[in-house]
């Protein structure tokens, strides 16, 4: 993967990706959950959630346990299998001890 970011152009990411980030920013947790292939597994925050209902909890915690304002501002690997999308998250997140 490349470390070098350009800017957010989602013409150049994959449908479900973009469908992803969509859903996800408008607390649409049914939606951004129907973007993952059934056996998917995601990690975030030092916790797994494997298989739909589970990545469909974590969506719909994770978009409302804080108010965030969420700004995609770069990417890479696009024409890969593998794209990374920067987001900056800006919101009331408790303080890092």
């Amino acid at each position: 993967m490349s470390d070098t970011f350009t800017a957010y152009d989602p013409s150049r990411l994959p449908d479900a990706v973009v469908a992803y980030l969509d859903a996800h920013g408008q607390y649409r947790s049914a939606d951004a959950g129907a973007t993952f292939a059934p056996g998917a597994t995601v990690v975030d925050d030092g916790s797994t959630y494997r298989g739909i209902d589970e990545i469909v909890a974590w969506v719909d915690r994770s978009a409302t346990e804080y108010e965030v304002t969420r700004t995609r501002v770069g990417q890479s690997g696009a024409d890969t299998d593998r794209p990374v999308v920067r987001v900056r998250l800006d919101g009331t997140f408790p303080a890092v001890r």
